[in-house]
Order: structure tokens, then sequence, then C-alpha cells
């Protein structure tokens, strides 16, 4: 069930479009891979460890994690980045 829920979000938010006048953190969180996104909404929404991700994503515990690392840095440097409106 948790594994449908997280991937009917991740796919529901890949056909939102953000307003391109309001710069929000969805942007960015939009803009990172369904794997990325899902592993980080997993880990960090969801409290799930990294073992049990895995396997809900068809991966290996270290991918999963890594995918969530990846997440991470990609958001970290995107709003670092960002022009403060």
């Amino acid at each position: 069930g948790a594994l449908r829920r997280a991937l009917q979000r991740a796919a529901a938010s890949t056909e939102l479009q953000a307003d391109p006048v309001y710069r929000s953190d969805l942007t960015e969180v939009l803009a990172l891979s369904p794997k990325e996104r899902a592993a980080l909404y997993l880990a960090e929404i969801e409290g799930y460890r990294f073992h049990e991700i895995g396997p809900m994503l068809g991966c290996s515990e270290v991918s999963a994690r890594k995918s969530a690392s990846r997440a991470r840095a990609h958001l970290r440097l995107s709003l670092a980045t960002e022009d403060p409106r």
C-alpha cells in the first residue's frame, strides 16, 4: 500500500505545473528524478529505512540511499543558487 501511494504521489507530482511567476520549493522537488523524489519522500516524510525503501523502488538498499542523497544534494544546490525575489 505504501509503495502504491508513494508511486501515485510521485506520478501526480510530475503532472503539476508550477506557476512561473511564483517560484517555490516545489519547483526544485519536481525537477528531481522520480526515483530520487520517491526515495527522499519515503525516507524523510514516511520515515521508512533504506533497507525497506530499496525493495519498494525495485533496487538495493545502497541504491535507494544514493538516490535520496543525490536528491538532497540537488535540492541544496538549487536552493543555494536560487536568486532571491
